[in-house]
């Protein structure tokens, strides 16, 4: 009797052992679970910290892209207005002389072409309306290519001051096809070389379809990758900075007055004449005016 008591509670004991052996198998497989839940949480975690920063590494990108775009084209219309003030400016100094010839042209009427037939009073008339006509025309051709240019260039003034800076490569045509053309018959009638005036508006007009075309090819030869984390950037060969201030120079002030002093005169030429201005404004400033 005592025995078969004995032998029951070892077969409790036995069950109870495999019923605590069994929960601590589950509480294993819970553990493990759970960690396996830890593990997708944190890929989870790190998949939305790489969505995160990819989103803002592709805003970040826009955004500069956008700003050097903005930029451009507010040196595009600076580089517009800076071209045209040096074309008048050069047309003053080397083609006076031959604007004046060309409108006083105008005033000289041929003797032969009054007729016995015709009044006085009707043939002053016409030959006041043919030099009034002459001069129409001969002063639209000189200033029709700069008027033009100042009208691109309030458009593209007025468009850099909306939200939306993507500038269409219809303007960019406009630019270099109908103004390229008008301005090349002006610089022509100013006394100018036209052909030159044309080859350097071209030019100026190809960097800045570059800079809509291939922006992030620009952006990325200017100011390196698109970096998240704000650092300095170096290049061992040229540095950024030393590039952008090349592109700037370039927009601003070397194409820009390339095309307006150039086709008048060499650069040994235009340099001489500004010596002889500092020389003068010297002379004048530091010694005095001459008795």
């Amino acid at each position: 009797m005592e025995q078969a008591r004995a032998n029951d509670l070892k077969t409790l004991e036995i069950g109870l052992a495999m019923k605590k052996l069994k929960l601590k198998r589950e509480q294993l497989d819970l553990s493990f679970d759970s960690n396996d839940l830890e593990r997708s949480k944190l890929a989870m975690g790190r998949a939305e910290a790489s969505f995160k920063t990819e989103k803002f590494k592709t805003q970040l990108e826009d955004a500069r892209h956008a700003e050097l775009l903005r930029k451009c084209l507010d040196c595009l219309v600076a580089g517009l207005f800076v071209m045209s003030a040096s074309l008048l400016y050069g047309a003053y100094v080397y083609s006076y002389k031959k604007i004046t010839e060309a409108t006083m042209a105008c005033n000289s009427t041929p003797e032969d072409s009054k007729s016995w037939w015709i009044p006085r009073q009707i043939s002053t008339f016409n030959s006041g309306f043919d030099t009034l006509r002459c001069q129409v025309q001969v002063w639209s051709r000189m200033l029709f290519g700069i008027l033009m240019v100042f009208t691109v260039g309030y458009l593209l003034f007025q468009r850099s001051a909306t939200s939306q800076q993507n500038m269409p490569v219809t303007i960019l045509l406009m630019l270099g096809v109908a103004c390229g053309c008008a301005g090349k018959f002006c610089v022509d009638a100013l006394g100018g070389s036209g052909i030159q005036w044309l080859l350097y508006w071209e030019a100026l007009c190809m960097v800045h379809f570059f800079s809509i075309a291939w922006t992030s090819a620009l952006f990325h030869i200017l100011n390196g990758p698109v970096s998240v984390l704000q650092g300095a950037r170096h290049n061992g060969l040229c540095p950024f900075w030393f590039r952008r201030f090349l592109f700037y120079a370039n927009l601003l002030l070397i194409l820009p007055l390339g095309c307006g002093l150039l086709p008048f005169a060499s650069p040994g030429e235009w340099k001489e004449h500004f010596l002889l201005l500092a020389t003068d404004f010297y002379e004048l400033q530091v010694i005095g005016p001459r008795v």
